[in-house]
């Protein structure tokens, strides 16, 4: 097996925001491996992208996956992947430039078998996008505190995340299709719970930074929040878990409401972090 790095993005009919990602890929100081593209999508609409970057990335792979579920096309990623560590992102973000350096620098120096980076906001001025930032930042720095450093199952994100391939398939994790509801997945956390129960301890690297492109409409952060809660429940029942994903302060919709004036500023301070 190569000893180098694979970066899976799984899309579906986001053409442009992929061309974006893969470009922040090709600025890379240390270029990967390989770069695995799933399309998700029956009209092949990451094909012609793929084209386009042939020549910047010599090793781009295709891989046409319609109507999967997306933990399913994360498992086929990981399937196709020959090198040693694969790291996912998503479409819509952008990796900072030193990102696959950070990775291997982590996955070297710490003997950590998966790494957990830093996700900031690449929509800013969109208040909706801050308040859903604000809240990860929020619970990333609960989790971490909570933990010592070391990130738990709850901080597994697929939007920045690398794996050492053999932590998975020696163990025989994969991502589980039934943590996704109408296009919302939560399989990376339950991938998080399934390493944790195996003894498989990660690290966070605040160094290894993407910049994420935040829902940015109430309707959207409604709809997302009403699977995300869906999702959470699935994942309480199947690692018995007891309220867990409640952030306290939040449980009435009227406190809820009444701290949105405080976003803005909730968001300031985390962008000083």
């Amino acid at each position: 097996m190569n000893q180098g790095l694979s970066i899976a993005i799984i899309t579906k009919n986001n053409p442009q925001k992929l061309a974006r990602c893969l470009q922040s890929i090709h600025q890379q100081t240390v270029k990967p491996h390989a770069v695995l593209v799933v399309d998700n999508d029956k009209n092949k609409t990451a094909f012609p992208v793929i084209k386009l970057f042939q020549k910047k990335l010599p090793t781009i792979v295709y891989i046409y996956k319609p109507n999967t579920t997306v933990p399913n096309a994360r498992n086929v990623a990981i399937a196709e992947c020959d090198t040693a560590i694969i790291g996912f992102t998503d479409d819509d973000c952008v990796l900072d430039p030193s990102w696959i350096k950070e990775v291997l620098l982590a996955l070297t120096n710490n003997g950590a078998l998966y790494v957990i980076g830093k996700s900031l906001l690449f929509n800013p001025e969109n208040f909706i996008a801050q308040a859903f930032q604000t809240r990860y930042a929020y619970w990333l720095s609960y989790e971490l505190k909570k933990h010592s450093g070391i990130p738990s199952p709850y901080l597994m994100d697929t939007k920045n995340v690398t794996y050492k391939k053999s932590s998975l398939m020696n163990n025989h994790i994969c991502f589980d299709p039934a943590f996704q509801i109408s296009g919302y997945d939560s399989a990376d956390t339950d991938l998080g719970f399934q390493l944790a129960s195996k003894k498989i301890i990660g690290i966070y690297n605040p160094r290894m930074m993407v910049y994420h492109q935040e829902t940015p409409t109430l309707s959207l952060l409604i709809k997302k929040a009403y699977y995300r809660g869906m999702l959470a429940m699935r994942l309480s029942q199947k690692w018995n878990l007891k309220g867990e994903f409640i952030h306290l302060p939040d449980r009435r919709i009227f406190y809820f409401i009444r701290r949105t004036k405080l976003w803005p500023a909730e968001f300031r301070a985390m962008l000083k972090d």
